[in-house]
């Protein structure tokens, strides 16, 4: 800038001092340039806020559109998340069925093979008592049979010593 300043003062002392129609000339184009430099200067500034602006605009709907792809995504995402949740919550319920389905069979087979021991169990205890009935019923037999032969060894004791004491007095 203080080069530009330091031309003007040459070419204007040389146009008042020499008269000099040229320096004139000089110092009056350098001033329209540089007006002509500060017009085209403004108007590219007007220009460059311009194509700014419009690349502000640019830029901002480029930011709406990825904003809307982003919520797109997100209700997607939602919908999706959504989906998996029901389809997990589904697969829940159907294998919760299955297993009490699979409880239920497993409790009536072990309450069949209970009541299949019990039964067994039942007619062991059964053959048991029989058995322990038939032993008793032989005890008893046999316990007859010796009350019968104790009875009847007694009687002929009885009637034996009868007789001896029968025979001492008749003799």
């Amino acid at each position: 800038m203080n080069e530009f300043v330091k031309l003007l003062e040459d070419e204007l002392y040389e146009a008042i001092e020499k008269k000099d129609r040229e320096a004139v000339h000089h110092f009056v184009t350098i001033v329209v340039n540089n007006f002509e430099n500060k017009k085209e200067s403004k108007e590219m500034n007007e220009q460059l806020l311009l194509k700014l602006s419009e690349i502000e605009i640019t830029v901002k709907e480029g930011f709406k559109a990825i904003d809307k792809r982003f919520e797109d995504m997100q209700k997607y995402m939602d919908k999706r998340f959504e989906a998996l949740q029901i389809h997990n919550d589904k697969r829940f319920e159907e294998m919760y069925k299955y297993m009490d389905k699979r409880f239920e069979e497993m409790q009536k087979h072990n309450d069949k093979r209970f009541e299949d021991l019990l039964r067994y169990s039942e007619n062991r205890f059964e053959d048991m008592n029989r058995r322990f009935e038939d032993m008793n019923k032989r005890f008893e037999d046999m316990n007859r049979r010796f009350t019968m032969m104790f009875t009847f060894m007694n009687l002929w004791f009885g009637i034996l010593t009868a007789l001896v004491i029968l025979f001492k007095f008749i003799r």
